[in-house]
Parts: structure tokens; sequence; C-alpha cells
């Protein structure tokens, strides 16, 4: 006599209603809805950070040419825009930049000066913010125009009282009369791009004793923390 096979009762199938399902759809949406700003902060935090430690290492690269040239700062030429120490040649890529204006400067200064204390590592000279392409560089980003994405104080700024003459260029650097508050390096953004890299119109500037503060546009000859002229 054969037995019967076993059957077990089948239990009760799970399944979610579909009011379930949109209501976990919802919190799911305003879970990221809070979590976005968070995420968009911290990695616009982190270029800030990354940003201001490439500028301590182009301080630190500068503080040692400064060793080896007797204090003296990068040299000026009788025509600054085509000989002289420009706002970017201090250091950074060399060769392959797109701006083939000022007499090809930016492709002619070969070594750039800063850029054997840096062990090569061209990349100090990029600012990840600079990404993005910009209408008066070709659409190129900065770096990509330029080979930098830093402004060196040349000629006291683009609002400077002795634009083309003042600055930094050629002087003995421990003259400077205000190191906390004259301006060597900053984010080219300032002066040419605000907005366009980092949020809220604020970013690194190096001062001449070597701190570094997120601020805004340094745009006038002085400040109550900034000056161009030494």
């Amino acid at each position: 006599m054969k037995k019967k096979p076993f059957c077990s009762r089948p239990g009760p199938i799970l399944a979610f209603t579909l009011v379930e399902i949109l209501v976990v759809i919802t919190i799911i949406s305003i879970l990221v809805g809070l979590l976005l700003p968070v995420l968009g902060s911290t990695k616009e935090r982190a270029k800030v950070i990354k940003c201001a430690s490439n500028l301590r290492q182009i301080y630190l690269a500068f503080t040692m040419y400064l060793h080896d040239s007797d204090d003296i700062v990068f040299w000026q030429g009788t025509n600054i825009n085509l000989q002289g120490m420009d706002w970017y040649v201090y250091g950074g890529r060399e060769t392959n930049n797109f701006n083939l204006g000022q007499g090809g400067l930016f492709n002619n200064i070969v070594p750039r000066p800063l850029n054997k204390y840096v062990g090569g590592k061209i990349e100090v000279f990029h600012c990840p913010a600079d990404s993005e392409p910009l209408p008066w560089a070709s659409d190129y980003t900065h770096f990509a125009w330029v080979g930098n994405s830093y402004n060196f104080n040349a000629n006291s700024g683009p609002f400077g009282t002795n634009f083309a003459t003042g600055g930094l260029n050629t002087i003995r650097f421990s003259s400077v009369r205000d190191p906390s508050k004259t301006v060597v390096f900053l984010d080219a953004s300032l002066v040419k791009a605000t907005n366009y890299w980092h949020r809220g119109g604020r970013a690194n500037v190096c001062f001449a004793d070597g701190h570094i503060t997120f601020m805004r546009q340094p745009s006038t000859p002085y400040g109550v923390d900034w000056t161009w002229d030494p």
C-alpha cells in the first residue's frame, strides 16, 4: 500500500501592499534629500582642505627657493608681460599650455623656478576645484590655460596701486613690512573667476608669514587682513 506524499499546509504569502511600497519610497526620497547637501558640503570642504595643502607645499617650496637665491624673489624683466615673472609661471606645467599669448610666456619658462622644490609634483599647482571650463580661457580650465591654478603676487594684484611695477618681484623677501597681511599666493578664482571654483565667493590665500586663510576676494590694494604691496 503506497503512502500518500506528505504535504505541509501552505503558509501565508508575504507581500508588500502598494501603500507600504509608496511609504518606503517616500522615506528613502526624504533621506536622500537630507543627505545630498551634507555629502555636497563634505566634498566641497575636502576640496578647500586639499587646496590649502597645495598652497602650504607651494609656500614651503618658495622658502627653499629664497634660501638658494639669497632671499631675492623671482626676476622681473623689462616687460613683465613678456619677459618677467608673471602671475603663474613661477611653477606648474611648463609646456602644452593652451594660452599662447604674451609672447608664448606660459610655455617658454622652462624650468619654472619652484618645480624642482616640489619634487616635480606639478599637481601641487592644480587646485582640485579648478575643473570647469572658463569662457575667457577659450573654454579650458585655468590649469589647462596657463599650467597653474594659483596667482603669485607679482605686481600688486589686479587692483594694486603699483600694477606691473610693484608686488613682490625682485624684492628681498625679508624686507616685507607686514608678513601676516601681505598676499603671496592665492587661488586664481579670487581674482579671475569668483564663485567658479569654491562656493560663497571665498578661496584660499597664502600670506608672507606662511599662514593660509579661506577668505573673500582681496579686491583692493589694502584691507583689514591683507595688503598687496610689500
